[in-house]
């Protein structure tokens, strides 16, 4: 019975020196373990931070280049500037009429990429404006007679805007301006 305890003596011993041996060695990797998971995790965040930034530096000059594009396609579809621009001797207030809308599709169709740089709720809105713009016209031009001149269907669109008030471009624009309120 002696040699037993002895020999079960000498394995606890044994097992003592080892468990002396392997458990700082498990600390000493379960730190380097976790310092290194550390130090690779703040590198990775360094890295996206630095991504972001970098692509910020690039995307913000488009954002703002796309909010002039489309304030200047709401300033051209607004029922003043199009009648400067469109209005002609001897058109007739039909032809007036679909060369208005024409023009309104046209320069929204010239601009549809900016929507690529604006929000979700900024393109809707300036897509709004251009459908009411194009409604109002057709509205307008249901009061005048088709055959008769041009300048009758002018003259009655920009009563009806004087009237109005605050047309959809307007609104829009001073929509996009709060937005670039909030990048700049």
């Amino acid at each position: 019975m002696c040699m037993f305890v002895v020999i079960k003596n000498e394995n606890m011993e044994l097992l003592t020196d080892i468990a002396k041996i392997t458990l700082p060695s498990i600390l000493v990797i379960a730190m380097a373990y976790y310092m290194l998971k550390t130090l690779l995790e703040d590198h990775r965040k360094q890295r996206n931070f630095e991504y972001k930034l970098n692509n910020q530096k690039l995307i913000t000059p488009l954002k703002l280049q796309a909010m002039e594009r489309v304030i200047l396609l709401l300033e051209r579809i607004t029922v003043d500037s199009l009648v400067r621009r469109l209005l002609t001797p001897k058109m007739t207030a039909a032809r007036l009429g679909q060369d208005m809308v024409q023009a309104i599709n046209s320069e929204y169709e010239h601009n549809l990429s900016q929507q690529l740089y604006l929000s979700g709720e900024t393109w809707v809105i300036i897509k709004n404006a251009k459908d009411h713009t194009i409604k109002f016209i057709n509205m307008v031009s249901q009061q005048v007679d088709p055959k008769g001149p041009a300048s009758d269907l002018a003259k009655v669109l920009l009563e009806a805007v004087a009237e109005s008030g605050e047309t959809p471009s307007s609104m829009a624009i001073n929509f996009v301006r709060e937005e670039l309120k909030k990048i700049a």
